[in-house]
């Protein structure tokens, strides 16, 4: 479903107001009272997915809540939009902070290009 409103803007013009949440393609066709669709009306549109959101961010792997001193762990972190989308694409800055006075520590991220990291 997609939240669309439509004002009159003046006579015979209006404004038409719509919100895309999840990627994907979709079809628009504007149509009259009587459901005719209009002439040339039609069009496809793509929506894609926007920045990060953290509240959305998903981590993965071992060591996420339990570690051994001294060992190497690895960890997934994956990145999705307020919609929910997975980003399709990397290129975002991550920073791994450890307490207990939240430095910033020696670590490798590895950008997946796909929306995911490998820390």
């Amino acid at each position: 479903m997609v939240d669309a409103g439509v004002q009159v803007v003046s006579d015979s013009v209006y404004e038409v107001t719509y919100t895309l949440t999840k990627v994907g393609v979709y079809t628009m066709q504007v149509r009259n009272a009587n459901l005719e669709h209009l002439f040339d009306s039609q069009m496809q549109i793509t929506c894609q997915a926007t920045q990060a959101d953290p509240t959305n961010t998903v981590l993965t792997g071992d060591a996420l809540t339990d570690a051994t001193a001294g060992i190497i762990y690895t960890f997934n972190v994956t990145l999705f939009d307020s919609g929910n989308n997975r980003l399709p694409a990397g290129g975002d800055s991550l920073t791994i902070l450890l307490e207990p006075d939240l430095t910033s520590t020696k670590t490798e991220i590895f950008d997946n290009n796909d929306g995911s990291y490998t820390v």
